[in-house]
């Protein structure tokens, strides 16, 4: 958790990296819940990190959490709590003026909804895009 909280913007990569780790390894004393819940209380902040590198590769987790770690181990309210917490930061950035940053935040919400956990959820809304283009995803 240190790590996330660094100035120096090669400890925060270093950070999210151990937490991609830590996803992938399932190796945790706490729950999936609570784990899941940790999870999306560091990638938020990372998610608004002003470093591309650190916001690509924060990204990055967002889409392997939601592609693969949720999948029958977090309880349905704490994914929602997650896209709660995790849409709105995605949803500023697919307006910004920078293409790279743009383009990562709109994928990384259509990876978001292309998630078979997300798809059978209970409220389903349609999302539109700044680019025009819509999606559905869980709320």
């Amino acid at each position: 958790v240190e790590k996330f909280y660094s100035r120096h913007y090669p400890d925060k990569e270093e950070g999210l990296r151990v937490l991609e780790a830590l996803l992938r390894s399932g190796a945790t004393t706490e729950g999936p819940n609570k784990t899941a819940r940790a999870a999306v209380f560091l990638l938020h902040r990372a998610l608004r990190d002003k470093v591309f590198s650190v916001y690509s590769l924060a990204s990055s987790v967002v889409t392997y959490f939601f592609s693969h770690y949720i999948t029958n181990k977090v309880s349905t309210a704490e994914i929602t709590r997650s896209v709660d917490k995790i849409l709105p930061e995605l949803l500023s950035k697919s307006g910004d003026s920078t293409p790279r940053v743009h383009n990562t935040a709109v994928h990384t919400i259509l990876s978001m909804a292309h998630s078979q956990e997300l798809r059978y959820g209970t409220r389903v809304h349609r999302i539109y895009l700044s680019d025009g283009r819509s999606t559905f995803c869980c709320l």
